[in-house]
């Protein structure tokens, strides 16, 4: 006679062992395939997305320095963009190069600094010319998070 009292244990494990397997190769499948996060939006975007709660008077004022700085900071935003994913090839390259990789880190920070420091002299040049009204609706929006 066959002793079938551990064949469900067994069953039940095999179960289990293919599950986890197939929700392994369904993950690596249908997931994504790159773990960094989006970029963020184009600034012009961001502007115009803040200037949507503010008075006419303030959205003209949001509009006009769109227009006369959007391209400065979206080139700015794309040399960002750009050096963090050369630092990101720079450190999956084979023999791995310190040196190299401390070069591209470092311009990816100056990159980012000098967009985060146009996006903050236009949002100034907004500040000095809204109202108290509008400063205040804008007070939800944070600023941009440093880059990762």
């Amino acid at each position: 006679m066959i002793d079938l009292k551990g064949t469900n244990r067994w069953l039940l494990a095999s179960l289990a062992i293919n599950l986890f397997l197939f929700g392994y190769v369904a993950a690596v499948l249908v997931g994504p395939r790159d773990d960094w996060p989006p970029p963020p939006p184009p600034p012009a975007m961001m502007l115009e997305r803040m200037s949507e709660n503010l008075s006419p008077e303030g959205q003209a004022v949001l509009r006009e320095l769109i227009a006369e700085n959007g391209a400065k900071l979206e080139g700015l935003q794309g040399a960002m963009i750009a050096a963090r994913m050369r630092a990101r090839d720079v450190f999956a390259q084979e023999p791995f190069d310190a040196a190299a990789f401390r070069a591209v880190s470092k311009e990816g920070f100056t990159a980012a600094q000098a967009f985060f420091d146009a996006l903050g002299d236009v949002l100034s040049q907004a500040g000095a010319r809204l109202s108290a009204e509008d400063r205040e609706r804008l007070r939800p929006f944070s600023p941009p998070p440093p880059p990762r």
